[in-house]
């Protein structure tokens, strides 16, 4: 795939920006805040329909602007115009997205279409942060290659939703709103089987692609295995509902349902079984960073046989010399590759023949 425009109107700080980048490497400069990130940014909403700094439409949106609009068109075997767009209507941001100008109505027929993957410093917290930073990861990668699974990753989180309000009107109440909870226990468990079984094959097949990965970039022992702790274990449906109804009273108790995928751990371990981030230095943890991304990278495109589109967001200054080797590599693929930095280092490192633009102010100018 190849981004061969993009266009963005009241994104961030761009008021009107219509850039025509080069098939290959794509080094973008400028000092911090000219909007150099933005950029990336909007290729990641244009992918993922969310930006991948996890903040809201609404902060998406140019200062004193009631809406945003960006738009990507890509060739290569699928030569698609992407669109992404929200307004503010009372208040509230809505978005609508389509793909070759028709509507698409569901996020699961647009997700995927669209492929990339993006190297920011936040990567970091898929190896030290709290649960939650690894399970969305994980599903969105699976989403990437089944669209079914995303599917049922939104029916699943609107059941839990529903769940939960009942839990929370029914707290402090004398009588347990168990009738109320039984068709919803029933959906939570039908979902949560097929998630379970999902992330299960997934972790087999991902664990040895991220040891692969990361050997590539180290020559250190210390490669973490993935491994996947689903809090429900392997249950089926009926023993699923037995479990939340002999789990009600603490989820009365908390407001709040505490078995399911909702509370799926996956765990980075270390050869003697520890848990990498205990055992790990900061340059082993950031490594395996990287090897995620990488290992993401391969394992997507041998899935869909479709090259993604690489975006790199300012990683360079916390490497070290042979982890911003590792990550250059990158670079020698035949992906279209957007990188950001303050200033154009890469010059030495056989990057030559890249595209070079340099951002001021929510300007963009060829280099």
């Amino acid at each position: 795939m190849v981004v061969e425009r993009l266009v963005l109107k009241h994104f961030r700080n761009y008021t009107n920006l219509e850039l025509s980048p080069a098939p290959g490497v794509n080094i973008i400069t400028g000092h911090n805040g000219s909007g150099k990130t933005n950029m990336i940014e909007a290729l990641s909403l244009l992918s993922e329909l969310r930006s991948f700094r996890g903040v809201g439409d609404g902060a998406l949106m140019q200062w004193d602007a009631d809406s945003y609009f960006c738009r990507a068109d890509i060739v290569g075997p699928d030569e698609r115009r992407f669109e992404v767009g929200c307004a503010l209507y009372d208040g509230r941001a809505r978005k609508r997205y389509k793909i070759d100008d028709a509507e698409i109505r569901g996020s699961a027929e647009y997700y995927g279409r669209f492929v990339s993957v993006i190297l920011s410093p936040g990567d970091l917290a898929l190896v030290d942060g709290p649960p939650e930073a690894r399970r969305r990861y994980v599903d969105a990668v699976i989403a990437k290659i089944d669209r079914g699974y995303l599917r049922d990753l939104v029916s699943f989180r609107k059941v839990l939703a529903s769940r939960n309000r009942i839990l929370k009107d029914a707290r402090g109440e004398a009588r347990a709103p168990g009738d109320q909870l039984s068709v919803w226990n029933a959906l939570f468990a039908e979902l949560t089987v097929a998630i379970v079984a999902r992330r299960t094959e997934f972790a087999r097949t991902f664990a040895p692609v991220i040891q692969d990965a990361y050997g590539r970039i180290a020559d250190d022992s210390l490669a973490p295995a993935l491994s996947y702790a689903p809090s429900t274990g392997e249950a089926g449906k009926q023993d699923i509902v037995e479990r939340l109804e002999g789990c009600l009273r603490r989820d009365l108790q908390m407001g709040s349902t505490t078995i399911g995928p909702q509370r799926d751990e996956f765990v980075l371990h270390d050869r003697r079984g520890e848990r990498f981030a205990d055992s790990a230095s900061q340059g082993q943890k950031r490594t395996a960073a990287i090897a995620l991304k990488i290992a993401e990278l391969d394992f997507v495109e041998r899935a869909l046989g479709k090259r993604a589109v690489i975006l790199i967001d300012d990683i360079f200054p916390e490497l070290d010399a042979q982890r911003r080797a590792a990550a250059l590599e990158l670079f020698r693929r035949e992906n279209q590759t957007f990188v950001t930095m303050a200033r154009d280092g890469l010059g030495g490192d056989g990057m030559n023949g890249a595209a070079r633009f340099r951002v001021e102010d929510g300007r963009v100018s060829a280099l």
